[in-house]
C-alpha cells in the first residue's frame, strides 16, 4: 500500500506518519505543491493524507496551487479512496465536498484537551479513544461541514475538531503529529502566534506538553483507519473484550499482535516469522478468516489451489476450506514477513494462539501441538 502525503511549509513534516508507515511495511511519497510539486496521479496511492501550514482557508485566492489540491481531494472521494486532512488538510476535504471553511471562534495555539461527541464516541476511527484527550492547535479557522458531515470531537475553542465526512474521509483541526522538536521549530518561525489570547498557551507551559502521548494517539487513529477500510464492513459493529488485554505474546518464531476481540470479530497481526514458517493444514468450521500481507511472500493453499500472494495482496478463506500458508523467501524479501488477520464471526483464535504459542515455547512443533488444542476452538487439523 502506497500513501501520499501533501505538505504546505517544510515546518510541517510527516514524521510520525512516515514512521507508522514504514512499520507497516508501505511505501509513500511527498508532495509540496507550494514549492512547485505537481499533484500526484489518482491512481498512484492508496491513501492521501494532507497536512497543515501557514494558508488560510479563507484567502484561497492568495495560494492558486491549492486549487489543484482540492480537484485531487474530490477525485479521491469519488473514487472512495482514504483521505485523512490535518488543520488546513481538513480544511482542504470541506472545500473540495462544497463546504467552505470558516474562521474559527477562538484563535487556539498549545496543548489543550479535545471532547469526543456521542458520534465519537461511536466511530470506529475513535476506537478506544478516552473521553477527553490533549491534542495540539495551532489555527485561527475551521473545516466546512456538508450535510453528511458529522462532528466527532470538540474543544472550547473551536467545535469542529475531528469531522467525519464519509466513512473513509476524515479532518482533524488538532494536531497529533508534531514532536517537541518540531513545536520548537513552531515557535522559533511563528513566536507572534503566541500572544496572549483566551486558548492561546504561553511557551513555557507549550514546551512542557506530553508529546509523546499526543503522538501515540496519533498511531492509535491510523491504526483504527487501517482495521476500517481493511475490513469496512465487519468493523460498523463489535466491542472490544476487556477480560482479554491486548498484548502481543510470542508464538514460535514470531509474535502476534491482538488489534481487536469482539463478540463478532478478531484482528491481529504476525509479525517476523523465519522463512518456511506456517501452520499446517487445517479448517475453521463456522469462521470466515482473511489474510492481507504487509510484508513478505507467502504461499497459500486453499482446498485445490495455491497462490502467491505479496505486500497488498489480500484472499479470504471461506468456513469449511482446507488451507494452510507458508512464508517463502523472495528476491524482494529474504527476512521479514508480516500478516494482517481477520476472523469473522469471531473464533476465539486470539486465545487459541495464546494457548499455543505456550505450548510451542516447550519446542514442540505446530502440527504436534495443534490438534490437542482445537477441541474448544473454531479449528480442525487436517
Amino acid at each position: 500500500m502506497k500513501i501520499q502525503f501533501v505538505i504546505h511549509s517544510e515546518f510541517e513534516l510527516p514524521k510520525i506518519f512516515t514512521a507508522w508507515v514504514k512499520e507497516k511495511g508501505f511505501s509513500f511519497a511527498i508532495s509540496r505543491p507550494f514549492a512547485g510539486d505537481p499533484m500526484p496521479e489518482l491512481f498512484d496511492f492508496d491513501w492521501l493524507i494532507l497536512l497543515g501550514g501557514p494558508q488560510r482557508i479563507i484567502e484561497l485566492d492568495r495560494y492558486l496551487y491549492l486549487e489543484s489540491e482540492i480537484r485531487l481531494i474530490a477525485e479521491c472521494y469519488r473514487a472512495q479512496k482514504v483521505v485523512l486532512g490535518i488543520c488546513l488538510g481538513a480544511q482542504l476535504i470541506g472545500e473540495a465536498l462544497g463546504a467552505q471553511g470558516e474562521q474559527s471562534p477562538y484563535k487556539e495555539v498549545g496543548v489543550f484537551p479535545i471532547e469526543l461527541t456521542e458520534a465519537g464516541r461511536l466511530d470506529p476511527l475513535l476506537k478506544n479513544f478516552p473521553q477527553s484527550f490533549d491534542g495540539v492547535h495551532w489555527h485561527n479557522d475551521m473545516p466546512g461541514l456538508t450535510k453528511a458531515a458529522k462532528v466527532l470531537a470538540t474543544s472550547p475553542g473551536c467545535p469542529r475538531q475531528i469531522v467525519r465526512y464519509s466513512p473513509k474521509t476524515y479532518g482533524l483541526q488538532c494536531h497529533l503529529e508534531p514532536t517537541l522538536l518540531e513545536i520548537k521549530s513552531l515557535i522559533e518561525q511563528y513566536e507572534n502566534d503566541l500572544e496572549p489570547g483566551r486558548f492561546v498557551q504561553k511557551k513555557e507551559a507549550l514546551l512542557k506538553s506530553d508529546f509523546t502521548t499526543i503522538n501515540n494517539r496519533l498511531i492509535q487513529l491510523l491504526d483504527n483507519l487501517l482495521i476500517q477500510t481493511l475490513l469496512e464492513k465487519e468493523t460498523n459493529h463489535g466491542y472490544i473484550n476487556p477480560q482479554h488485554p491486548l498484548k502481543p505474546f510470542a508464538l514460535g518464531s514470531g509474535s502476534v499482535q491482538p488489534l481487536l476481540e469482539s463478540k463478532t470479530l478478531e484482528l491481529f497481526t504476525l509479525t517476523n516469522v523465519q522463512a518456511g514458517a506456517g501452520p499446517g493444514a487445517h479448517f475453521h468450521r463456522e469462521m470466515e478468516e482473511t489474510f492481507y500481507v504487509i510484508a513478505g511472500t507467502f504461499q497459500f493453499r486453499v482446498d485445490d489451489r495455491e497462490m502467491i500472494l505479496q505486500p497488498g495482496d489480500s484472499c479470504s478463506i471461506p468456513p469449511k476450506s482446507i488451507h494452510q500458508w507458508t512464508t517463502i523467501q523472495s528476491e524482494k524479501n529474504t527476512a521479514s514477513w508480516k500478516l494482517f488477520v481477520s476472523c469473522c464471526p469471531a473464533g476465539n483464535q486470539i486465545n487459541y494462539l495464546r494457548a499455543l504459542a505456550k505450548v510451542l515455547a516447550s519446542g514442540k512443533s505446530w502440527n504436534e501441538v495443534a490438534p490437542t488444542l482445537t477441541q474448544s476452538f473454531d479449528l480442525e487439523v487436517v
